[in-house]
C-alpha cells in the first residue's frame, strides 16, 4: 500500500495528523476513516489497513490523530477545556476536507466507538 502523511489546519483551529492509505486507486470508491480511542493514535489501525485494502482496493483508508494524541498537538480551546463537542466539530471538520463526498465507512476502537456514535447522531 501507498501512505501519504500530512498535518492539515483545519476550521476549528485543531492541526490533525493524517495518513491516506490506498493500492492505486487515485480517487477512491469509498473512503474509511478510522477513529481512534482517548489516548491512542492512528497506529491502532495499522494491523487493519492490508487486509481492509484487499478487500476493498478500490478504497482509500484516512486515520488520523485527534488532536492532542499522537503527532497531532494539542488545541487551544481558550477558556473551554477539550470537549466532545470538540473532537466531533474535528472530526466534521476533518471529514468536510479529505472526504467531502461519499461513500463513507467509519472504523472505531475504544472510545473512538463513542465519539463516532454521537457523532451519527
Amino acid at each position: 500500500p501507498q501512505v501519504t502523511s500530512k498535518f492539515i489546519a483545519i476550521p476549528t483551529g485543531s492541526t490533525l495528523y493524517t495518513e491516506r492509505w490506498h493500492v492505486g486507486a487515485v480517487t477512491p470508491s469509498l473512503i474509511v476513516v478510522c477513529v481512534h480511542g482517548l489516548g491512542g493514535s492512528s497506529q491502532i489501525f495499522y494491523p487493519t489497513i492490508k487486509p481492509l485494502l484487499s478487500l476493498l482496493p478500490n478504497a482509500h483508508i484516512l486515520a488520523y490523530d485527534q488532536a492532542g494524541s499522537a503527532l497531532s498537538p494539542p488545541t487551544n480551546y481558550g477558556a473551554t477545556p477539550l470537549s466532545v463537542a470538540h473532537m466531533l466539530a474535528d472530526l466534521d471538520a476533518l471529514l468536510a476536507a479529505e472526504a467531502p463526498a461519499g461513500p463513507l465507512v467509519v472504523v472505531a476502537h475504544s472510545a473512538g466507538t463513542m465519539l463516532v456514535a454521537r457523532w451519527l447522531l
